[in-house]
């Protein structure tokens, strides 16, 4: 977790959203393993991965149990529960090199990356897993477009909430290995169109074959027909096609190496997911274009 907060801005402090309701027990409020929070969060292998702190099993209040008497009812010790946090966020899949993303932690202030901050501050406030607006975040290579996902990821995991994390380019890779094996795609794809939330990083990244649309329409349209909400990264534009555009590169076999955001490398997103999907998430989710230089390429100077 971030402290930094940007001046005047609402500060998304995870510590402060998941404070304790344990009010008898010191432990808990000024624990310094966890913060307060209930739980840790460290990479492990690929994943970011949760587990319950002391803390809480030694609670004084519930026993570990994560439940109390109150008035003569069972209700959580903590809210959101510590143990519900855990289970979503080893459920999640956010990926290891993202442990310490959070929306307070981005500073990639280069571009509009201050503004878009902003923007998924607000858009995330009040949000529901069903009926409400996701974000597609387009730009160029390096700008954080990943770490913003992946911060949303958290913080919408920190909210109580169900959500699955996946690189689409990954994913693809997993549905053919599981097709070889026998598996239907079903059975890969139900989690991903089920779940709460569902981040896509890479949108449209692949060879841009039959197969890759079909995945895109099975989660796009599964989603679509629950009006449950997609939150989703892409290097393509996110302007419309212009009539009689073709787009045929495949960027994994592209010559030239190179893999800048520019309009003769990365066409407009349509052609790559296809009219209806497109319509669908121009319908589902806000467009929105985050600016900004390398911020890789700066950190390696």
């Amino acid at each position: 977790r971030s402290d930094q907060t940007d001046t005047g801005s609402v500060s998304l402090d995870f510590t402060k959203m998941t404070a304790p309701s344990c009010q008898l027990s010191s432990k808990v409020k000024k624990c310094g393993r966890c913060g307060g929070q209930g739980y840790l969060v460290e990479p492990v292998q690929a994943y970011v991965r949760a587990e319950i702190c002391d803390c809480v099993t030694n609670c004084p209040v519930c026993f570990g149990q994560a439940r109390k008497i109150e008035n003569g009812n069972s209700v959580a010790c903590r809210v959101p529960s510590p143990k519900r946090i855990t289970g979503a966020m080893n459920q999640a899949e956010i990926p290891a090199r993202y442990v310490k993303a959070t929306l307070s932690g981005f500073d990639n202030t280069s571009g509009n990356g201050r503004q878009v901050l902003e923007r998924v501050r607000g858009h995330l406030k009040n949000i529901k897993p069903t009926g409400a607006k996701g974000i597609v975040l387009s730009g160029p290579v390096g700008v954080g477009k990943t770490h913003m996902l992946a911060a949303m990821a958290r913080y919408l995991v920190e909210q109580g909430f169900s959500v699955r994390f996946t690189d689409f380019f990954q994913l693809l890779g997993d549905l053919r290995a599981g097709f070889s094996d026998g598996k239907a795609d079903s059975t890969l794809l139900a989690p991903l169109i089920e779940v709460d939330f569902l981040l896509i990083d890479e949108l449209g990244k692949g060879r841009g074959k039959d197969f890759d649309k079909t995945v895109i329409d099975q989660l796009v349209t599964g989603r679509y027909n629950q009006n449950k909400t997609i939150f989703a990264t892409t290097n393509y534009q996110l302007k419309a096609a212009k009539p009689g555009y073709m787009y045929n590169i495949e960027l994994d076999r592209d010559p030239s190496g190179m893999s800048d955001f520019a309009p003769d490398r990365f066409g407009p997103l349509e052609t790559r997911v296809g009219s209806r999907i497109y319509s669908r998430l121009q319908q589902m989710t806000h467009f929105v274009d985050l600016t900004g230089s390398d911020y890789r390429a700066t950190e390696a100077q």
